[in-house]
């Protein structure tokens, strides 16, 4: 996912400039900016060990819960932590290393796990507070490099414009099915989601490609043409 794409979704799911800011510098430290990054994985590389995981195979899912590994964009280690991401991934038919779940899926950890980050990264404007709280609340590793992520949060800083966040990308759904973006967008939506061939799902939880955006906007141009 490019960087400009992950500040999107976290600005348009209610984070500051800063908190998004801040979020993904520590996610660069962490894990990379890759969604797949396998850490110390027991001779497996980052690709294997995500499809061994995607596989569905019971024993190794049960592995991938308990192996201590660190995992994806936040390195999750903790096993009822790697145990949600697992069950948040199956349920949305995704693999475990897709970037566009897991990015949803810190908002959600944040929101219902870790109160207080989410209140500071959805508030806050203080772009070293946003670096420090993901740093020693959400991410808590051993090595506490607040230099480093804060540098990182500068340089996203300076390479991602701020503005308007372009109304398909502010479209999402939480997990009680919410719409957040503006109204228009909303109800093109969901005439696209019951309009037969454009839209094979029943629930929106983000918008994952160009490929559906292409679909919004010739829904739009038959709907301007009637």
């Amino acid at each position: 996912m490019k960087d400009l794409e992950l500040y999107n979704i976290f600005r348009a799911n209610g984070m500051t400039r800063a908190g998004a800011l801040g979020t993904m510098a520590n996610i660069r430290a962490e894990g990379l900016m890759r969604g797949n990054n396998a850490q110390d994985s027991y001779g497996f590389d980052d690709a294997q060990y995500t499809a061994a995981v995607d596989t569905g195979n019971p024993e190794f899912l049960e592995r991938f819960c308990t192996d201590d590994v660190g995992y994806g964009y936040a390195q999750w280690t903790d096993s009822k932590r790697k145990r949600k991401l697992l069950s948040y991934a199956i349920n949305k038919g995704t693999s475990i290393g897709d970037e566009y779940m897991q990015a949803h899926f810190i908002i959600k950890e944040m929101k219902e796990d870790f109160p207080s980050v989410w209140q500071t990264v959805s508030t806050s404007d203080d772009l070293e507070a946003c670096v420090r709280t993901v740093l020693y609340v959400y991410e808590n590793p051993q090595i506490k490099n607040v230099t480093a992520r804060y540098k990182y949060a500068l340089e996203f800083e300076a390479q991602i414009p701020d503005g308007e966040v372009p109304p398909l990308l502010a479209v999402t759904a939480d997990g009680n099915g919410t719409r957040i973006g503006d109204d228009l967008t909303v109800k093109m939506l969901q005439l696209a989601m019951a309009h037969d061939g454009y839209w094979e799902h029943d629930e929106i939880t983000g918008i994952k490609t160009p490929e559906f955006r292409q679909r919004i906007v010739e829904y739009a141009e038959d709907v301007a043409g009637c």
